[in-house]
């Protein structure tokens, strides 16, 4: 509870702080000159300048909404907001140097093409609609996401050098270098429902984290979720607390190569294919100690590498779990097919050799089946 009341502080702050900070000029786009670029004097509040190095950018016009950046490259400006009554904004152009956060206040999804540099910690703030950034993100700065209840994008080959932190809401990524180089990480705050969405058959190399179990009402909603494609990630995944995992319906893969650790606060793991996906592991195993695996929802889990450790392996709900290798399940650790609320489980060894301290079944009354099979001789 400490560590959620002290994230949603940390981001209200950055926030303020984009507010109050000394800047130049707060400069308003309306829209008013014959063109949409921004060094047209007409298209900003006075009509009288352009903006300049320091000055905080307000978008809240509905006209002129593809506004484009033909001022010098890498200018620095305090900050981007789009007010209340903005409209559906395109930013392109040239990249500037962002010395301030992003701020969506209106109900309108937004679109941030023009590359930005870093220069510090910068957040991208709001809770009424999407924001895509396919701009490139660079610099030595970090990024922090907080839109409740909503999405932020990034599709761009970024290079930032900082952390990325999910502080809640979704961040989705669509390329393989999204999150910017590999060096620092993406930390996402589960207890604040923070989520990270893959899509595309992108890959992964940057080690992620994952902080506490999801907030009620939603403490059964996934952390990190694989959408379109054949998704990888290559990196270590570190909980602390409950973790799902779940891919969406359809032919859907998502392939954990670097293991799964847990660091610290117990919790179980979860993996929650949807009908027809699949969550692939293989290379590292699973590190949970005695916690338990619930793998449950009608895809297929599939376990290609010896060596993991857990308490207890629950298969449950039209589940169905396959060992690709020998001594892929945890040979101290009992096997659950079958759960008192869903029946339907199974457990396919596939022709190889597995080796488990109990096996056993939670009572349910409700017909179904519970099977541990082989196609072939095990």
């Amino acid at each position: 509870m400490q560590a959620k009341v002290v994230h949603i502080v940390s981001c209200l702050f950055v926030v303020l702080f984009s507010v109050s900070a000394v800047r130049a000029a707060d400069r308003t786009w309306d829209g008013g000159g014959s063109n949409a670029y921004w060094g047209t004097p007409a298209n900003w509040d006075g009509d009288a300048t352009a903006p300049g190095a320091g000055d905080a950018l307000f978008f809240g016009a509905s006209s002129r909404l593809a506004a484009t950046n033909d001022l010098a490259a890498g200018t620095a400006f305090s900050g981007i907001t789009f007010l209340n009554s903005a409209g559906a904004y395109t930013l392109g152009g040239a990249g500037i140097t962002l010395d301030g956060n992003i701020s969506n206040l209106s109900a309108s999804a937004k679109t941030v093409g023009l590359p930005l540099a870093l220069s510090g910690t910068r957040t991208i703030f709001g809770s009424n609609a999407a924001v895509t950034v396919s701009g490139v993100l660079s610099g030595s700065g970090s990024l922090n996401t907080c839109v409740t209840n909503n999405t932020v994008t990034l599709s761009g080959n970024n290079t930032y050098e900082g952390f990325t932190t999910v502080s809640n809401g979704t961040l989705l990524i669509t390329h393989s270098s999204a999150l910017g180089s590999t060096n620092a990480g993406t930390r996402v705050f589960s207890n604040t429902d923070g989520t990270l969405k893959l899509s595309g058959s992108i890959e992964i190399s940057e080690p992620l984290f994952f902080k506490n179990d999801k907030p009620v009402p939603v403490q059964y909603t996934s952390s990190l979720i694989s959408d379109a494609g054949s998704n990888t990630v290559r990196s270590l995944i570190t909980k602390e607390g409950n973790l799902r995992i779940r891919t969406e319906s359809g032919a859907k893969t998502l392939v954990l190569a670097g293991g799964v650790l847990l660091v610290s606060g117990g919790g179980n793991l979860g993996f929650n294919p949807q009908s027809g996906s699949t969550i692939i592991v293989k290379d590292k195993p699973l590190q949970l100690g005695t916690q338990t695996i619930q793998s449950e929802y009608p895809g297929t889990v599939v376990l290609a590498v010896p060596g993991n450790t857990y308490g207890n392996l629950l298969i449950v709900d039209h589940h169905k779990v396959r060992t690709d290798v020998a001594d892929a399940l945890c040979p101290s650790a009992t096997l659950t097919v079958g759960g008192s609320w869903a029946a339907d489980a199974l457990l396919d060894m596939n022709g190889f050799d597995q080796t488990t301290a109990q096996l056993r079944t939670d009572n349910n009354a409700t017909p179904g089946y519970r099977a541990v099979t082989s196609a072939a001789p095990a």
